[in-house]
C-alpha cells in the first residue's frame, strides 16, 4: 500500500487538468482549457502548447486528450455548440480529425484513452 505521504504534488496553474497521460520518459501532458495540452518534464517545468485558432474551431476546448506515435495529440472538442475531435500538432496546428459522422456534425464529445 502506498503511503500518502509518498505523493508529492505537481503542475500548476492548469485549467480543467481533465485528461492526463503520464510517458516511460518522464514527462507528463495535460488537456487544458485555455486552448490546448501543457506538457510537464519530469523537472516539473511546463509548456503550454495553445491550439493556432481555424474556421471550425476558434478555440480548442480539450476535454479529453491521446498522444498520437508522432508526437501530435487528439483533442476530444468541447466546443459552446459543435464538438469533435481535433488534431493538435506540437507548434500549434490545428486541424479537423473527425467532425462528422454520416454527414452529421459529432456532437460535444469525450476521448477515453
Amino acid at each position: 500500500m502506498l503511503s500518502l505521504s509518498k505523493i508529492d504534488f505537481f503542475g500548476q496553474d492548469l485549467v480543467r487538468p481533465e485528461c492526463v497521460l503520464a510517458t516511460a520518459s518522464g514527462y507528463f501532458y495535460t488537456a487544458d482549457f485555455r486552448g490546448g495540452v501543457c506538457k510537464i518534464y519530469p523537472d516539473g517545468s511546463q509548456q503550454l502548447i495553445i491550439g493556432q485558432a481555424i474556421d471550425s474551431c476558434p478555440q480548442l476546448k480539450p476535454n479529453g486528450i491521446a498522444l498520437l506515435a508522432n508526437g501530435d495529440f487528439l483533442i476530444a472538442h468541447l466546443g459552446d455548440e459543435t464538438g469533435g475531435i481535433y488534431r493538435l500538432t506540437l507548434n500549434g496546428e490545428v486541424s479537423p480529425y473527425v467532425t462528422h459522422i454520416e454527414g452529421a456534425p459529432l456532437p460535444l464529445a469525450i476521448l477515453f484513452t
